[in-house]
C-alpha cells in the first residue's frame, strides 16, 4: 500500500517517461488513469481515480502550458 503522496510522484514519473510531445486527448487520459488505478494500491480507494485524472491532468497543464 502506498500513501497518495507516493503515487502521485509515480504518475508523474510514469507520465514523463511516456515522452509525450503533445497532451493526450480525453479518452488517452481515461485509459491511463485506469492503468495507474490498478498498478498503485492506494491505502484508501475512495478517490484514487479522481486524483490519477487531477494529476494527470495538473501535469499536462504544466508541461504543455502554453497549448492549453
Amino acid at each position: 500500500m502506498i500513501t497518495k503522496e507516493q503515487a502521485r510522484r509515480e504518475v508523474e514519473r510514469k507520465l514523463a517517461s511516456k515522452n509525450l510531445t503533445k497532451p493526450m486527448k480525453a479518452n488517452e487520459v481515461y485509459i491511463f488513469t485506469a492503468e495507474m488505478y490498478k498498478e498503485l494500491q492506494f491505502r484508501s480507494k475512495g478517490d484514487a481515480l479522481q486524483d490519477i485524472w487531477t494529476w494527470t491532468e495538473r501535469w499536462m497543464f504544466e508541461k504543455f502550458r502554453k497549448t492549453y
